[in-house]
């Protein structure tokens, strides 16, 4: 197995690591991947809501993922292990936020804390400019664990 590590300065925010390698299996009798959501390294205490949509085609976070790829997010199953989540968020990570009548899926690049608590900066990866929606914890529904292509 080769692993590869940037030396370069231009070093991009990335994911944090959020599956402990011992949570991907692959089973050769049936020749199938599975995750292991127990394995996740962010501490909740119960097994996470999961949800696998299909991605829109905005262009906004190529070339990460682009129309139809499938994205696996992960909610807290509860308010408790929801806030652990949304603790665990760095920036680098992939959430998917919500605004009234619409749900936005871009990479947190900054947090902040102000007199309101935390606030992400988002940005989609293909996007010139940070979104100028204030996204507070509130916001924040979904963390993408990684995309299928």
């Amino acid at each position: 197995m080769c692993f590869w590590k940037s030396s370069s300065p231009d070093e991009k925010l990335s994911p944090s690591d959020i599956m402990h390698p011992d949570g991907i299996l692959h089973m050769s009798e049936t020749n199938e991947v599975v995750i292991r959501l127990e394995k996740l390294n962010i501490g909740l205490k119960k097994p996470p809501k999961v949800f696998i949509p299909g991605i829109p085609d905005t262009g906004s976070m190529d070339p990460v993922f682009d129309a139809e790829h499938n994205n696996i997010l992960i909610a807290g199953a509860d308010d408790d292990d929801h806030y652990r989540l949304i603790c665990f968020i760095k920036p680098g990570d992939i959430i998917v936020y919500e605004l009234p009548g619409v749900c936005i899926i871009h990479r947190v690049v900054k947090i902040e804390q102000d007199g309101k608590g935390r606030k992400f900066i988002c940005k989609g990866d293909n996007n010139p400019r940070n979104d100028s929606h204030e996204i507070r914890d509130e916001n924040v529904k979904w963390l993408s664990i990684g995309t299928i292509y």
